[in-house]
């Protein structure tokens, strides 16, 4: 019976084959765009999903009022961090970060030019779950002269040599100078379903040894990305309502 069809089937594309192959042209189309745009739709949905407590991050940034309506700024003043903790006690964590633009490290007699370098706080890796490879993600951000790497930047300096203890230097910010950084961790690359993508995280008791007074006390220079981790049974909305 199937024979049937199918042989009924190909004498009705070879009798109309023009028409017949628009038809299977267009329907092939529209199979392979629905696909498209589930995998587009999932991925976009699944964006730092990953981590622990996933559904109570929130990044805090400020809305400025403009002339014809109003704009949310995404980074926020240094000094806010240390607000939430003391205002906000009930925060289960809070974390801030910042970008570093410098663009060269120093390993030995190598020089590598790197992009995505940041600044982060000892609680960048108790609220984002990135995946640990060596050290210890509970202190590898705690100390001043600390770095943490990913596996790949592991790989691209040290080869199959122990990263662990290795040291790198970075050029500080606003300044001529560079950091000295004894190599604390290495994490898995950060994957594509992620806003984060860093390579080289230094600790931010370093950054406070080079920030400038301005940068850490100015409540004007909104350098950093600042976020909490609500405690459960917490709402966004009672947060957001303390702030104002």
């Amino acid at each position: 019976m199937l024979k049937n069809y199918f042989k009924i089937a190909l004498r009705n594309i070879r009798r109309n084959f023009t028409y017949s192959f628009i038809n299977i042209v267009g329907l092939a189309t529209g199979l392979a765009s629905c696909l498209m745009i589930v995998v587009y739709v999932q991925h976009e949905r699944s964006y730092d999903t990953f981590h622990p407590d996933s559904e109570r991050i929130y990044r805090v940034g400020y809305e400025v009022s403009l002339g014809s309506g109003s704009k949310v700024i995404a980074s926020s003043p240094y000094r806010l961090a240390g607000a939430l903790e003391n205002d906000f006690p009930q925060l289960a964590r809070v974390m801030h970060f910042s970008r570093l633009y410098t663009d060269q490290v120093t390993y030995g007699d190598k020089v590598f030019r790197e992009t995505k370098i940041a600044f982060a706080d000892s609680n960048f890796f108790k609220v984002f779950g990135f995946s640990f490879i060596a050290g210890d993600r509970e202190t590898a951000l705690d100390h001043p002269n600390q770095v943490v790497i990913t596996d790949k930047i592991a790989q691209k300096y040290f080869g199959d040599k122990n990263p662990l203890g290795k040291t790198l230097k970075i050029g500080a910010p606003y300044s001529d100078e560079e950091m000295e950084l004894a190599v604390s961790g290495v994490i898995a690359e950060m994957p594509s379903n992620t806003h984060f993508h860093i390579n080289l995280l230094v600790s931010m008791p370093t950054g406070q040894s080079v920030f400038s007074d301005n940068l850490r006390y100015n409540w004007g220079w909104d350098s950093h990305y600042t976020y909490v981790v609500l405690p459960e049974n917490y709402e966004a909305d009672q947060f957001r309502a303390g702030l104002v």
